[in-house]
């Protein structure tokens, strides 16, 4: 569920475009112009938006919608936005729809701050994407997947000092299967108390299964890329770019905060994308600087009308989604860049840009 922060950031957006002040407006009078906002989200926006250590972003980002406003629709009002925050979007929509302009039917979608550009699980970032193959709803745990025998000395190093209610199972595949909520927790807890020199050993059987797990991942991704079928290379490429560029079915425009400056860029539909860009590789590999398992990505896109090579950094952060042994590994993908900075979507920005 969205915390307030993200709502407030997406609403502010909204009432720059509305050209509203809420702090000096009403519900009534903001909701008939804000589709599906209630009164429930309007008060805590509110008080949000009124006692925030935050308030300077907020500012900004309404700033952000009137000048999308003035600079795409010359100033012309709009009338109504719909908020689409409350509404659960399906997995396969490519990016999230913040925001519907429904004068001139434009998405917006609302980044603050943030280089996450899509939160994958391992299997489907690193083995069904780069082939093009569905996405996977029961996911297997990426550590023991790639990392079993490693995994396992981390987990025994816990099992032999553990001291909790109960005795832990045999192996970690067990307590993976097994141990329940409570155990888990106790685990945590412990592992949080431990004292200086537990910490390091732990530390160093950690990064040794990261290191492992990232080259495993790396060398999977690259095995899946080559053994692709030729039938299917289009649509696996395409796959890719959708999740690395954000690119979706419609065109849309990606707005907020960059380094705490306001940014909107167009992004293209994949069809006009084509038009004008060739997917030329992607490369995977793993990051051996790095104290947890990360696996950095370059994704090279030529130009067609000039040959010009654009190369995109990209990192994955592959590590447990609740807590250390709890929660089956996550696979955040984060680019290393600002959009502002990509040619491929400068080249194809209107004049709403900021």
């Amino acid at each position: 569920m969205a915390t307030i922060f993200t709502k407030t950031t997406e609403l502010s957006v909204a009432f720059g475009l509305l050209d509203i002040d809420p702090l000096k407006s009403t519900y009534n009078a903001i909701a008939d112009r804000v589709d599906k906002l209630n009164q429930d989200t309007y008060d805590a926006v509110i008080t949000e938006l009124s006692n925030s250590e935050k308030a300077k972003i907020y500012e900004k980002l309404r700033t952000v919608g009137n000048d999308i406003r003035m600079k795409r629709f010359d100033g012309k009002p709009i009338f109504k936005v719909e908020w689409m925050g409350l509404s659960k979007q399906r997995k396969t929509v490519a990016v999230s729809k913040d925001l519907y302009v429904k004068d001139h039917n434009l998405f917006i979608s609302v980044k603050t701050d943030s280089n996450v550009v899509f939160n994958l699980s391992p299997y489907n970032l690193l083995q069904a994407l780069p082939t093009g193959s569905p996405t996977a709803i029961k996911e297997i745990n990426w550590f023991l997947h790639t990392a079993h025998e490693k995994y396992d000395e981390l987990y025994q190093f816990v099992r032999s000092r553990f001291k909790g209610a109960s005795a832990l199972p045999l192996t970690i595949s067990e307590f993976d299967k097994s141990a329940g909520k409570t155990t888990k927790k106790e685990v945590q807890k412990w592992l949080d108390n431990l004292n200086s020199g537990q910490k390091s050993d732990f530390e160093g059987l950690y990064v040794a299964m990261c290191y492992t797990v990232a080259e495993k991942s790396s060398h999977l991704f690259m095995e899946n890329r080559r053994n692709v079928k030729r039938s299917q290379l289009n649509s696996a490429n395409e796959l890719i770019l959708k999740t690395f560029l954000r690119l979706n079915s419609a065109p849309y425009l990606l707005a907020g905060l960059e380094g705490g400056n306001p940014f909107a860029v167009d992004i293209p539909d994949v069809t006009k994308w084509f038009e004008q860009w060739m997917f030329t590789d992607i490369k995977a590999k793993a990051d051996p600087d790095r104290k947890q398992c990360v696996v950095n990505f370059v994704l090279k896109l030529t130009n067609k009308e000039n040959n010009k090579v654009v190369e995109l950094p990209y990192h994955a952060e592959i590590r447990w989604s609740h807590g250390k042994f709890c929660g089956n590994p996550e696979g955040k993908l984060y680019k290393d860049f600002k959009w502002v900075d990509v040619p491929l979507l400068l080249s194809l920005r209107k004049k709403a840009a900021l």
